[in-house]
C-alpha cells in the first residue's frame, strides 16, 4: 500500500516536469515567438495610430481609391509607424511560410531554433 502511494507521487512529480518542459518548449517554439513579435508590433501600432480615424477617412468606392489612399497614409506618417508596418509584414510573411510548411502539399521543412 505504501509503496503505491509512494509510485503515485513520483509519477505525479515526473508527469509535472514532463508537462513543464512541453509546455516551455512550445511556448519558446519559431510560431510562438513569431505571434509574440506580432502581438507587441500591434500594440506599438496602436499606440501611434487611430484605427477608427483611418476606417472613417477611408474611401469605400473602389480598392484604386483604398490603394491610393493607404500609399499615402503610409508615406506621410512618422518613420516609427511606417518600420512598425513593415515589421509586420515581415513577421505576417514568415508566419505564413510557416503554416505553408506545415500544411502545404510541398514537403514541410523541419523547423529548427536558433
Amino acid at each position: 500500500m505504501i509503496i503505491n502511494i509512494m509510485n503515485e507521487t513520483i509519477k505525479k512529480k515526473v508527469m509535472r516536469r514532463v508537462y513543464l518542459a512541453y509546455v516551455m518548449r512550445t511556448l519558446r517554439s519559431r510560431v510562438a515567438l513569431e505571434c509574440y513579435a506580432l502581438i507587441v508590433a500591434a500594440a506599438v501600432f496602436t499606440q501611434y495610430v487611430s484605427m477608427p480615424h483611418i476606417f472613417a477617412n477611408a474611401p469605400g468606392d473602389s480598392m484604386a481609391h483604398l490603394f491610393r489612399f493607404g500609399t499615402a497614409a503610409f508615406a506621410n506618417t512618422e518613420i516609427i509607424v511606417q518600420a512598425v508596418v513593415v515589421g509586420m509584414a515581415a513577421i505576417a510573411a514568415m508566419m505564413i511560410r510557416d503554416i505553408r510548411g506545415v500544411f502545404g502539399s510541398a514537403p514541410a521543412r523541419k523547423l529548427t531554433r536558433a
